[in-house]
């Protein structure tokens, strides 16, 4: 059974306990702490608490059903204190404090404001281009910006160790990881986002649907500007790629894939699973264990070894 670690602070600020709740004891066991719908008891949290616990875990099944209740946007907002007025600039400063945590140096971050400068100015003349930033930058807050964002550093800090990572090449993975899922009519949708059609058949009809559409819906739009490369729209069009039958809206095989597609896919599962642990550093070569194994064939056997180089060193492990 795989679980999902999530931090012991979300138990302040939810009410009621939606699924089963586990913690990992230190001898690896997994003890259920709550049952699902059980009261919260606050003083059996607060005994795990002063034991050195400071997270607890669910069931992954559970986690995108019950994502929205552990990551609503009220929730986060009072965990970190933050007031509706300043919740933007707060929210960014979470945002660094996990790339940071994970090893995403200060070089890359200062790469991703020059390249989101330098699009903007190339594209000065078109106004939808604009609209899509903003449309982002709209999201801080939420879940599709935060997956969004440090797919884009991730891309960033990966390609810039390749001899094939110019900064064409930089800026391109950068604009697909920013627009990737502004297709999404609920953004909401991104949390329960899975990485193939058995995932996704569980879902409510409207949440499929909209996880289904997310691709073609931004894909339309961009074939519709001037200054979006080819590069660009497929790399979004094929990001959920590489899994064959099991891929979505195309059902791509790895081998069918390009390059550039190849490197953002990486990026996206890993930084998916490293939202998956907490952003925590030990638990970074699980994260990358899984993305590994998951995507091994194709145009990815040529990135595997790199990758793991760079996340190796980003980590320091």
């Amino acid at each position: 059974m795989e679980y999902i670690n999530i931090k012991f602070d979300f138990f302040d600020y939810i009410d009621n306990v939606p699924c089963d709740i586990f913690i990992r004891l230190s001898s690896g066991k997994t003890l259920k702490l709550f049952s699902a719908n059980e009261a919260k008891d606050v003083d059996r949290i607060k005994a795990y608490q002063e034991k050195g616990l400071k997270e607890f875990y669910i069931q992954k099944d559970d986690f995108y059903k019950h994502s929205k209740t552990f990551f609503n946007e009220d929730v986060i907002e009072k965990a970190l204190e933050i007031t509706p007025t300043v919740i933007a600039d707060q929210y960014l400063a979470v945002i660094q404090e996990m790339t940071s945590d994970i090893g995403i140096d200060e070089t890359t971050l200062k790469t991703a404001v020059r390249l989101e400068e330098e699009i903007l100015k190339q594209s000065s003349s078109e106004k939808v281009v604009k609209g899509l930033f903003d449309r982002f930058a709209k999201q801080q807050g939420n879940f599709l910006y935060s997956h969004s964002y440090l797919t884009a550093v991730m891309c960033l800090q990966f390609a810039k160790k390749m001899d094939w990572g110019t900064k064409e090449i930089q800026k391109k993975l950068y604009m697909a990881a920013i627009f990737h899922d502004l297709g999404y009519q609920n953004p909401r949708s991104v949390f329960y986002e899975n990485s193939d059609l058995d995932g996704l058949e569980k879902l409510p009809e409207k949440v499929r649907v909209d996880i289904l559409n997310h691709v073609p819906v931004i894909i339309e739009r961009l074939k519709k500007m001037k200054n979006i490369p080819e590069d660009v729209i497929n790399i979004i069009k094929y990001h959920h790629g590489g899994l064959g039958e099991q891929s979505y809206p195309l059902k791509m095989h790895a081998t069918e894939l390009a390059l550039l597609p190849c490197v953002f896919i990486l990026c996206h599962e890993f930084v998916k699973n490293l939202f998956k642990v907490s952003f925590r550093k030990d638990k970074i070569p699980e994260a990358l264990s899984k993305t590994i194994n998951k995507y091994n064939s194709g145009k990815f056997k040529s990135l595997t070894s790199p990758f793991i180089d760079v996340v190796t060193e980003m980590g320091d492990l």
